[in-house]
């Protein structure tokens, strides 16, 4: 009987210690979303190339230089596209060291479109966004 109930301790910490992790990992993702993902959107909408190159990772940063660094009218293009746009995270889920996340954007013309992102830690374990 002893034994029965020292098992039945045992498993509720092990299971509780498991719920524990998934709290923290889920409190972390939502965290994402906050520091990363919705002010990246928010940049998009307001055509802020700085604040864009500063949610990218290197590497996407290097895919989209020319269009970030040379294109004088993308920050207007920008603006325009997402004008009264609305953003809204349908998915967001981590799978290992990357985070996936899909928005959907619903234009005032009543168009949505979803667009999926990656998230990776980068060497100081900041989230950015490398796809």
């Amino acid at each position: 009987m002893l034994r029965i109930i020292i098992t039945i301790v045992v498993v509720g910490v092990v299971v509780l210690s498991g719920l524990n992790v998934l709290a923290k990992r889920s409190d972390s993702i939502l965290q994402v979303a906050d520091t990363v993902i919705i002010p990246y959107f928010n940049a998009l909408q307001s055509g802020d190339v700085k604040k864009i190159k500063g949610y990218i990772s290197k590497e996407l940063y290097e895919k989209r230089k020319t269009l970030l660094d040379s294109n004088s009218t993308y920050s207007d293009f920008l603006r325009k596209y997402y004008k009264d746009a609305e953003f809204s995270i349908k998915t967001i889920k981590q799978y290992g060291d990357v985070i996936k996340a899909t928005v959907k954007i619903y234009f005032k013309n009543g168009t949505t479109e979803e667009m999926v992102i990656q998230l990776k830690q980068d060497q100081s374990k900041k989230w950015k966004i490398s796809e």
